[in-house]
């Protein structure tokens, strides 16, 4: 049966490229197909090891870096810092085409393919695949399989997994299963239609996510400007809010300062001590604990699911949470700050926090998803810092939280404000739920197009 790529895949892939998915009757072999035209060849027989030192003119060329994720790239674009040696005579010349991997850290998926002439480190291992038999992006692909990885993993040689090394000699003597050169160019073709979908659409959430954060320092302050809003989708919603930011003589409203005690009808902790331990978890169906790593910068993070007893709960409903109500973390570490804030989401039923969650209950004053907007403003997260100590994880207490200074436009403002930015936080989920499901067919389809499972014929 062939069918074309984009019902396959339900992506506006490349039409002109065809799937076929093979008889039931093929039996797999060594986790193929079995197909005649596929063959199997050590890395030796189809890749060069190639060792062009950069010499004199090492200067001239562009230091490249390789990546798990990205492949090969820029070293200037890694984000990492420049160890190199200040002479780079004896780096190795990598030309387009070339497949590259990090010899120490084979077996962790550091390899890629080349689209640019540089130079790396002779740590690094260059293939060159051979003209007329491999394709040099299909066998990019090829290593970032799981399944190879392994394999590269069981060989590299090394006492410890910081040692852990691959070396040509080892890796030239291992067996590949490749399709005709003609099918590995289509199948590479495929892959990088799908990747490109799924830059665009990273590079898409990351502009949202931008816009948002300069939105919303912008909201907060007062200091929104039509201009700045590009997505259309909220055009309606932002000419409203714009006739609520201004009074009649057009003096935008001040944003009054309150602290948070004077403007939440309730904030509690935790349960102290041992109150509330690990041994009092149930399986389920229970009470839902709220625990410092569901609280997210702005969401909630729905992962880590615990309960307890209802009885059990009864006895702490001090500490109950509701759908609406505000979290802040009071505890930091490496990767969080302290003080950051997000919403118990209303399709939740109510629950109880634990210690170091910090639970709000907004009055008629404020709005909570402004409340949330605000507690993770640059102005709370710089009083935050200020305030936060500890020995080895910064750490806010409650009676510091409720001193926190709020700058506080009127309420109907607050609403208009939450509105926008709920708007574009739902844009970007949807972006991100595609991008999710973009993934998990990348990751299905390679391993079926690499593996023979799925074949590609030319249109």
């Amino acid at each position: 049966m062939t069918t074309s790529l984009a019902s396959t895949t339900r992506l506006s892939v490349n039409s002109k490229l065809n799937v076929t998915q093979p008889p039931s009757n093929l039996k797999s072999t060594s986790g193929t197909w079995g197909m005649a035209d596929w063959k199997t060849v050590r890395y030796g027989d189809v890749t060069t090891n190639v060792r062009t030192r950069a010499g004199a003119n090492a200067d001239d060329e562009q230091l490249l870096s390789v990546t798990a994720a990205n492949g090969v790239i820029g070293q200037m674009h890694s984000g990492r810092r420049d160890i190199s040696a200040a002479d780079k005579s004896k780096y190795l010349v990598v030309e387009p085409g070339d497949v590259v991997y990090n010899t120490m850290r084979m077996w962790q998926g550091v390899s890629g393919f080349s689209e640019m002439r540089g130079i790396v480190s002779p740590a690094y291992t260059v293939l060159r695949p051979s003209e007329h038999a491999l394709d040099g992006r299909f066998l990019a692909y090829l290593m970032k399989l799981v399944r190879n990885i392994n394999v590269y993993r069981a060989y590299s040689q090394g006492l410890v997994s910081d040692t852990w090394n691959l070396k040509f000699g080892v890796l030239s003597n291992l067996e590949l299963e490749i399709p005709p050169l003609e099918e590995q160019q289509r199948i590479a073709e495929v892959l990088d239609t799908i990747d490109e979908v799924i830059q665009t659409t990273e590079c898409i959430i990351s502009k949202r996510k931008a816009l948002r954060s300069g939105l919303a320092a912008e909201l907060l302050a007062g200091d929104a400007n039509i201009s700045a809003l590009t997505n259309s989708d909220l055009s309606e919603i932002w000419r409203s809010y714009q006739s609520l930011l201004s009074t009649k003589d057009g003096i935008r409203n001040k944003r009054l300062p309150h602290l948070l005690l004077d403007v939440a009808s309730s904030t509690v902790d935790g349960p102290f001590g041992s109150a509330l331990k690990t041994e009092h978890y149930i399986q389920g169906p229970g009470v839902r604990v709220v625990r410092l790593t569901n609280l997210g910068d702005g969401q909630f993070v729905d992962k880590d699911q615990v309960f307890v007893d209802k009885d059990y709960a009864n006895a702490l409903s001090r500490h109950e949470v509701r759908g609406g109500d505000v979290l802040v973390a009071a505890l930091g570490d490496d990767n969080h700050r302290p003080g950051r804030a997000c919403l118990y989401p209303i399709e939740l039923e109510p629950g109880i926090v634990k210690a170091d969650c910090f639970r709000i209950r907004s009055s008629n004053l404020i709005d909570s998803r402004y409340l949330r907007e605000a507690l993770n403003s640059s102005d709370v997260v710089h009083q935050v810092s200020r305030l936060a100590q500890g020995v080895t994880r910064n750490r806010i207490n409650l009676s510091q939280l409720r001193r926190i200074v709020l700058r506080i436009p009127p309420l109907q403002e607050q609403q208009w404000i939450a509105e926008v930015l709920d708007t574009i936080d739902e844009t970007i989920q949807g972006d991100e739920e595609k991008l999710v499901k973009l993934q998990q067919l990348r990751t299905g389809l390679a391993d079926d197009l690499l593996s023979g499972r799925v074949r590609t014929v030319a249109a």
